[in-house]
């Protein structure tokens, strides 16, 4: 049976559909992220220019905070949700526009990505197409990736940016260098969106090295791709170098400008390399998850999993047939594998600059998802003449995780309407959120607590008292507030109180923190 383009991301496409709309219509998360990002868009719009109230506070705690510019997130996401609260949105309703909008085009980009991986195998009988129409449909109700933070936004340009630089791979294209300059706007996007894109933009650079056969023609796709990229990449920069008020600190932390500190990091990063099989184990249970991300030191033999995720590029390349890199690097599922090692690699050489951390932060493995289970189907339901034993044990393990897979979500696509805690889990998972609310309801999540609700009262009632609390997400974007006198308790910098003052300290168990025990 032949499998039409548009019929697999069809099926991609009603799945992400149905997320769409029920994630829509339920009250929606709000990550600290989102939240300084947020209120930068509102002090935009009041004329404060990109700022957010220092999150440190003065040393007087009676004293108001200080606006500065904001750095430490990029500054694309306030220019969009700004524009949306010009136009009349709500907190809310920019939430799940900006998510709608990555949900859908992030899903049509991996459908068609997934198309090349799945052409050959469909044919391969009834199985294989059962298999990939379950791929289709359960990976979108399950692994969307949360609206709360900006990482969706990377997530679906991976597969577009890919899709162009590998046409315009084919020199007698009329449209390649167009292509090259639409990969570099979009990446250039998502490094105004978020700072770790710049692995995209590195690697997609990397690619047209390796497709380049002529360097008059590697000269022009990377000037293609460099006009598009680098007005959008100078523009935060110059914000972050001439208009700040502070040093700019990207991602919340400073640069290292030690040589010596930063190759004593790289050597520490190495045992932090092992957080990379999570780019093909993040649907296990949390248990397996957290075995196989384990660091080296603690258990040497999850180094062998390592190893094996970073050969799947040159094994799926050898499958295919390919023994140049130029011509490797010209097939998209090749290109698509690199990632495997891309990700890792960038976040490494990272560490020599911010520290080792890092590579240990699932969340930036977030691009590269679901790309091992269109590895994983590939090697399966593809079978040559002359396979080698080696070849034909990686199409063996290959099944075996398919299956793994394939089990797991159709487990968890049949629990999403049963009552009880497992299925609330699942439900949790599909709609993008830390708790259920009551369906349908356009608030925000934290909008439903009491405590909130009590804070608010008071400061109403008593609008220059001081707020100290943990829960400061709950509270920086909402205009109504003097944000000047809100100070996280974690981050607390006053040493004393000029009086007299009144201040109100507000803390509970926050779900995007260790329980609040640690904080006494």
């Amino acid at each position: 049976m032949y499998l039409s383009k548009n019929r697999l991301i069809f099926l991609w496409l009603c799945s992400a559909a149905v997320v769409t709309i029920a994630r829509i219509l339920h009250a929606a998360d709000l990550g600290y992220d989102l939240t300084l990002q947020i209120q930068a868009a509102q002090n935009l719009l009041e004329g404060n220019g990109l700022s957010i109230y220092s999150l440190t506070g003065e040393d007087d705690l009676a004293k108001p905070s200080q606006l500065i510019t904001l750095t430490q997130f990029p500054s694309g996401y306030s220019f969009c949700a700004a524009a949306l609260i010009a136009i009349g949105f709500s907190v809310g309703a920019v939430i799940k526009v900006c998510g709608a909008t990555g949900t859908i085009l992030g899903w049509w980009g991996w459908g068609k990505l997934a198309y090349p991986f799945f052409r050959e195998a469909w044919e391969h009988g009834r199985v294989s197409r059962w298999a990939g129409s379950a791929i289709a449909i359960g990976s979108p109700l399950l692994f969307t990736p949360p609206w709360k933070g900006t990482d969706i936004f990377l997530w679906a340009a991976v597969p577009w940016v890919l899709g162009w630089i590998v046409r315009a791979s084919d020199e007698n294209a009329s449209r390649g260098l167009w292509l090259d300059g639409l990969a570099g706007v979009v990446c250039g996007f998502c490094v105004l969106m978020r700072y770790a894109s710049m692995f995209l933009a590195i690697y997609a650079g990397f690619l047209i090295l390796c497709q380049s056969r002529r360097v008059k023609v590697l000269a022009w796709r990377w000037t293609a791709f460099g006009a598009g990229l680098l007005p959008l990449v100078a523009l935060q920069f110059y914000l972050n170098q001439f208009v700040s008020t502070v040093e700019a600190t990207p991602s919340g932390v400073i640069f290292n400008r030690d040589v010596l500190a930063g190759v004593k990091y790289l050597w520490q990063g190495l045992r932090f390399l092992t957080s990379a099989n999570f780019a093909a184990v993040w649907w296990m249970p949390h248990k397996v998850v957290t075995l196989l991300t384990q660091r080296a030191e603690q258990a040497p033999w999850v180094i062998g999993a390592t190893f094996a995720v970073f050969a799947l590029p040159l094994l799926f390349a050898v499958k295919l047939g390919y023994r140049r890199l130029s011509a490797a690097s010209r097939d998209v599922r090749v290109a698509a594998a690199g990632l495997f090692v891309a990700v890792p690699m960038f976040l490494w050489a990272c560490g020599a600059m911010f520290g080792p951390f890092y590579a240990t932060v699932t969340r930036y493995y977030t691009p590269v998802l679901p790309l091992a289970v269109f590895v994983a189907y590939a090697f399966a339901f593809i079978q040559r003449k002359d396979e080698s034993k080696i070849q034909g044990l990686v199409r063996m393990a290959s099944l075996g995780y398919l299956t793994g897979y394939l089990c797991i979500v159709a487990a968890e696509v049949v629990l999403l309407p049963l009552p009880g805690t497992w299925a609330s889990n699942q439900r949790e998972k599909f709609l993008g959120t830390f708790e259920l609310r009551r369906w349908p309801s356009m608030k925000l999540n934290y909008e439903f607590s009491a405590a909130r609700r009590y804070v608010l009262a008071l400061l109403k009632e008593k609008p220059d008292t001081v707020l100290v609390t943990n829960q400061e997400q709950w509270y920086y974007s909402d205009p109504s507030l003097d944000r000047s006198r809100l100070h996280s308790l974690e981050g607390l910098r006053a040493s004393y109180v000029s009086g007299p003052a009144r201040i109100l300290i507000m803390a509970g168990e926050s779900p995007f923190e260790d329980p609040t025990s640690r904080l006494f």
